[in-house]
């Protein structure tokens, strides 16, 4: 993961990217774990990149699976202080009965609130995506 994240922040200029995010610890909403008594993992290991409003990226999901997002920010407040974006788009490595959200074929839609504080160079984003509260970083060309 390590030389994943400086191969994308040596390439991102040439890329035009607007930032990467990385990280991704959770605290889900109704508890840490799901009906069936399986825990929940809440370290992430995200690494994504946003280019314009495009968001791809890859995590380890709840159930300790290899997932792949892919979705579009719109920006709906931004200041000095906080910038607060709606992400949807669809997530890919879960079985239909781990999420069965808005589910075509393999890939599930979302919607995720963002909040990003606005910090020098590396930004805190909290996010909440599905019942999970997530916090990451986003490190900004």
């Amino acid at each position: 993961m390590k030389n994943l994240l400086i191969a994308l922040l040596a390439i991102s200029p040439i890329a035009h990217a607007d930032g990467i995010y990385f990280g991704g610890w959770s605290n889900h909403i109704k508890g840490n774990t799901d009906s069936t008594g399986y825990k929940y993992n809440d370290k992430h290991d995200l690494l994504a990149i946003k280019y314009k409003n495009a968001f791809v990226g890859t995590m380890i999901n709840s159930y300790h699976a290899r997932s792949y997002v892919a979705g579009y920010s719109f920006d709906l407040y931004d200041n000095s202080y906080i910038d607060i974006d709606l992400l949807a788009g669809g997530v890919h490595g879960y079985t239909q009965v781990q999420n069965d959200i808005l589910r075509l074929g393999s890939i599930n839609g979302f919607l995720a609130p963002l909040v990003t504080i606005n910090a020098p160079y590396i930004k805190p984003t909290f996010m909440l995506f599905g019942s999970a509260a997530v916090l990451t970083f986003k490190y900004e060309f």
